[in-house]
């Protein structure tokens, strides 16, 4: 009788386990789920910047919409001198970067008292990636330096969390690099986990990507998929086109499934917790598709369980609260709010 009991145990075990957290990882399941029902805290440093909306009395009505955590963008000119900031008409400088951090430092005490898990997110700019290799690397790793070294020991692993945002690198570079990354950012912080994405973010480069050795790391992806439909309107990246429909014949949730599954397959293939980090589509979209285009990418994060945050909070065709003294986008307050509903027939 006892043999058959411990036979059957570890199987009783996965069979308690919801499938969206069957991963052989050193992330704890609660913690993965602290970054569900997130969104994106853009502009928050730049001081002077229309568009930095945030007040500390929007915690509340985040909290009201379901939000669970926040990800707060941190660019490199914030960490160190010599770097453009989005606000910035000149290279940061040394008193820039102590009035960044300070800044800093005050809306982290605001998110945490609210009870806001945080993820820092390192920001780089096109100057940075115009560097080569060798001083990209070293820059990117003395940033990271810069944020762990200041908040890992004044909030735990369950509140902070670290990323450097969409990697500009060939995947066979970012294989290389990222394992430096992670040996970085454990110099300081041994025990908080670390968010990784494949290179350049896309999800297509998911099968290049190699999981790291280190079992503390949760694994992102960033869906903007189709980026003529969503990123509409932003310079040199899509014309805005008034006749695009979500969905439509040739635009339909399957394929947009699809596309999430590259990501999706390949954490389950290697027993890795994933999350989407980013997904957003900008108010030049025609409305109903766009917000027909968001419950879509919620409804197919929530059947495979993989958590989400919405870009973003801030910003003048993506953000909740596009900018100061603006009331909330009441399609993304439908959109992000309550439950994903019903999926949308495509019209052919």
């Amino acid at each position: 009788m006892r043999k058959y009991f411990q036979f059957l145990s570890p199987m009783i075990a996965v069979i308690l386990i919801p499938c969206g957290l069957l991963y052989a990882s050193g992330v704890p399941a609660q913690r993965v789920r602290l970054l569900d029902h997130g969104i994106n805290m853009n502009n928050l440093m730049d001081i002077g910047n229309k568009f930095n909306s945030f007040i500390p009395e929007d915690l509340a009505k985040l909290k009201q919409m379901g939000i669970k955590n926040v990800r707060i963008v941190v660019h490199i000119g914030n960490l160190l001198p010599g770097f453009k900031t989005p606000t910035l008409k000149e290279l940061s400088t040394d008193k820039d970067v102590i009035t960044a951090l300070n800044t800093l430092d005050k809306r982290m005490e605001e998110f945490n008292k609210a009870g806001f898990p945080m993820t820092l997110s390192l920001f780089l700019p096109d100057q940075y990636k115009k560097l080569e290799g060798e001083e990209s690397k070293g820059l990117m790793l003395k940033a990271m330096d810069v944020l762990t070294g200041r908040y890992a020991k004044k909030y735990s692993p369950d509140q902070l969390f670290f990323d450097v945002n969409e990697p500009r690198y060939e995947p066979d570079a970012w294989n290389k690099i990222a394992p430096l990354l992670v040996e970085s950012i454990r110099k300081n912080a041994p025990e908080h986990t670390i968010i990784i994405m494949p290179a350049k973010f896309e999800t297509r480069n998911f099968p290049e990507l190699k999981p790291l050795k280190d079992s503390n790391i949760i694994y992102a992806m960033h869906i903007y998929w189709p980026s003529e439909f969503t990123l509409q309107g932003q310079p040199g990246l899509s014309k805005v086109n008034p006749d695009l429909r979500f969905p439509d014949g040739k635009v339909t949730e399957e394929k947009l499934e699809a596309n999430m599954k590259v990501g999706i397959d390949w954490a389950a293939n290697n027993k890795v917790p994933l999350i989407m980090q980013e997904f957003g589509c900008s108010n030049a979209a025609e409305p109903k598709s766009r917000s027909n285009w968001i419950k879509a990418v919620r409804r197919l994060a929530e059947k495979y369980k993989i958590p989400w945050t919405y870009w973003s909070f801030t910003g003048k065709q993506f953000g909740l609260k596009p900018k100061f003294a603006d009331a909330y986008d009441p399609c993304l307050l439908e959109a992000l709010s309550g439950p994903a509903g019903e999926k949308e027939r495509s019209k052919k």
